[in-house]
């Protein structure tokens, strides 16, 4: 039995063929698998994605701008010697090199297609062509390996209409040594042959093998194109799934063909029960559901800190993939922006992107997720807080003024009152509290900026803030190259913006070069961190 099933997943053949196979290899248990074979029937031994993997240009997917290219050489009979075929896994880089083999080798071509019918093209689709040899250069990475392959490069193909293919996968695995081999027979290749390499990573190709080459970059296809392709696969194979299902599977995917059908033939077991729809399909897959993402967001707003912790916590012990929990929050983020344009969600996805980068190197996955939650609960409270005592200074100054109306509406804070001296007075104690404020907090805003650029705040770090008035923040530098950077306009909003969400009030930055007040100010710390140092020692 164990030889039937090697039978039928090597080739797809009918009940009867296996039959008649078993009777070659076991004759005298012929009746027994009269009975096995009813039942096999015949159990679906072929993963979805071999079973729908392309076999001429015309099922390739995605990639027209290829397709187009090597269409138009076969036609016009102007093939190169050398393909580099360069992308992210999944989007059928080795499929493509198959069927372009296929069209060059083909005893039936159909102007730019493969038959897929005659014997040159059956051997190649099982992998059995003695033209068509191809290589994992992760495994067979080094010198000695290239120079078989050179050796095998003199021998002429099996007919001579047709050419020898070698396809190399991962060939940014080889050694330097192998490279240099590989060169010498790229550099002067004989002409029955030709070369399909293929990379994930094409910048660890040397350029001495890319100039040789004809290179293709592969496209990442769209959610819509995968999420269109998997329901064409599901009709054919009557999985029951929804469009929101197919979605969400191609969301998973990350632009990977073969990952999203693997997703679905590993969900076609619960197709026989009930749709496949985004809430199920991330339940079986024991990821977090959308709705306890936009749960999640709602207790941002809320600045609910003792319950987002409890949920992380919850998601860590059901064994969520925190990577992609972040990973959801930040794509719900980016609508609640796009549809309100409020620069705190804009905050937040800074937060919860690095967040994400770190997950990696945490020893513990939810421990990011829990920084991010407490940095947007500690500048939400910053903001409040200081939103709350520039209002509070406001209805003094109104009530100095002689204004005895009182404001019950927030935005009467801000409405204009008249200036008497009193008001004038009022504004200057306002210019000092907020002052004493902006000083305490400074290095929390530099720490803000450093969220979308390090360099930046690097340069913040050593400057010196001056004075607040008339709102305008005068800051101080050592050097000009420190101001020119300061003032690029892109620099300039990112600063204020990051001094608004710890301020509440809209400030103008303005940048002088003062070495002296900076290096005294830098003076201070260096005493007072050597006190500290004391005291310590």
């Amino acid at each position: 039995m164990r030889d039937i099933v090697k039978l039928y997943l090597q080739i797809r053949i009918s009940k009867s063929e296996i039959r008649n196979k078993f009777k070659i290899l076991n004759g005298k248990n012929q009746k027994d698998f009269e009975f096995r074979a009813s039942n096999f029937e015949f159990y679906k031994i072929m993963a979805l994605y071999h079973t729908y993997r392309p076999q001429i240009f015309a099922d390739v997917i995605g990639q027209d701008h290829i397709v187009s290219v090597l269409t138009n050489a076969i036609k016009n009979k102007n093939i190169s010697h050398a393909y580099l075929f360069c992308g992210p896994r999944g989007l059928g880089k080795t499929t493509l090199a198959r069927i372009l083999a296929k069209t060059i080798n083909c005893e039936n071509p159909r102007s730019s297609e493969p038959c897929d019918q005659c014997s040159s093209c059956q051997q190649i689709s099982s992998g059995s062509s003695i033209d068509v040899i191809e290589i994992d250069a992760a495994s067979n990475r080094g010198i000695d390996e290239i120079r078989e392959l050179r050796e095998k490069a003199r021998f002429s193909s099996s007919s001579a209409n047709k050419k020898k293919v070698f396809i190399i996968d991962e060939v940014h695995m080889l050694t330097k040594e192998a490279f240099n081999a590989l060169l010498k027979i790229l550099e002067e290749p004989p002409n029955h042959v030709i070369f399909i390499l293929a990379t994930t990573e094409a910048h660890k190709v040397p350029a001495t093998i890319l100039s040789r080459v004809q290179r293709h970059d592969f496209k990442r296809p769209s959610v819509d194109t995968i999420s269109k392709h998997l329901q064409k696969i599901s009709g054919a194979e009557k999985i029951r799934i929804d469009e929101n299902g197919a979605r969400t599977i191609a969301k998973l995917a990350d632009g990977s063909f073969r990952d999203a059908i693997m997703l679905l033939d590993q969900l076609q077991s619960i197709a026989a029960n009930e749709v496949l729809s985004s809430e199920n399909i991330l339940k079986n897959l024991g990821l977090a559901r959308l709705s306890l993402v936009h749960q999640f967001i709602e207790l941002l707003e809320k600045n609910d800190t003792q319950k987002l912790f409890q949920i992380v916590e919850k998601l860590d012990q059901d064994g969520v993939d925190m990577t992609h929990f972040g990973k959801n929050l930040i794509e719900a983020l980016s609508e609640k922006l796009k549809s309100t344009l409020d620069q705190k969600y804009l905050s937040w996805i800074n937060i919860f992107l690095h967040a994400i980068e770190q997950i990696k190197y945490s020893p513990i996955a939810a421990l990011p997720i829990e920084i991010a939650i407490y940095k947007i609960s500690e500048t939400s409270a910053i903001s409040s807080e200081v939103l709350d005592m520039t209002s509070a200074e406001a209805l003094n100054s109104a009530k100095s003024a002689g204004d005895d109306k009182v404001l019950d509406m927030p935005s009467a804070i801000s409405a204009k009152v008249p200036k008497s001296d009193s008001a004038k007075s009022a504004e200057s104690s306002e210019s000092a509290m907020v002052l004493a404020i902006d000083s305490n907090i400074w290095q929390k805003i530099i720490a803000q900026v450093k969220i979308d650029n390090a360099p930046l705040s690097a340069i913040l770090e050593t400057s010196v803030l001056k004075s607040a008035k008339d709102d305008t923040l005068n800051v101080a530098v050592r050097f000009k190259f420190h101001k020119d950077k300061i003032d690029i306009s892109k620099n300039r909003q990112l600063i204020e913006n990051a001094i608004e969400k710890m301020t509440g009030k809209n400030w103008i930055l303005n940048c002088e070069i003062d070495p002296e007040i900076v290096k005294v100010e830098n003076s201070k710390k260096e005493e007072e961190l050597a006190k500290i140092a004391e005291e310590i020692f």
